[in-house]
């Protein structure tokens, strides 16, 4: 071996042994550091996701429960115990509450769960809707809770999550 050859050596291992040692400590600190903050900038993430699920939550909650307690909403079951109001006329109540209040998905039942008006799947006024009934045994009223529902679209009927609550009209 040269004298070249062995300078060129003796300086390489000189040089690249303290940046080796020196490399691993720094890279496993650094990937610490970035994963702590990674960690925290998922989490508040998560927090802020749940809040914004949370506030829509009460949205839903508290305009179903003014619905419940307007005057139009008794009116309207005052004149469905009675029968003045007529079955078409009921079927296009929720449509009319829904657009007015920002209330995408609307249904009016009777307590057995039988859809007499429904924003959301117009159609369905008349049916019993099992999901509907299960609804309300499981929810307490004025509870929203997040739920996938069938809703009428351009290009028919499609699974939505909504936040579903509701109330009853006295």
């Amino acid at each position: 071996m040269t004298l070249r050859a062995r300078l060129s050596l003796a300086f390489a291992l000189f040089a690249a042994l303290p940046l080796a040692a020196t490399l691993w400590p720094v890279s496993r600190t650094l990937s610490r550091a970035l994963e702590a903050e990674h960690a925290a900038r998922l989490d508040s993430a998560a927090h802020a996701v749940e809040g914004e699920l949370a506030r829509l939550a009460g949205q839903a909650a508290v305009a179903i429960a003014d619905l419940a307690a307007s005057p139009e909403a008794e009116a309207f079951a005052r004149e469905h115990v009675t029968g003045a109001a007529s079955a078409a006329d009921e079927a296009a109540r929720a449509a009319e509450w829904g657009a007015a209040r920002g209330i995408p998905v609307l249904a009016i039942t009777d307590p057995g769960g039988r859809v007499i008006s429904s924003a959301h799947l117009p159609g369905r006024a008349g049916d019993v809707d099992p999901d509907l009934a299960a609804l309300y045994r499981a929810t307490p009223a004025g509870r929203a809770v997040a739920r996938l529902v069938s809703r009428a679209g351009p290009e028919g009927v499609e699974p939505v999550l909504a936040f579903v609550a509701w109330r009853e009209v006295a």
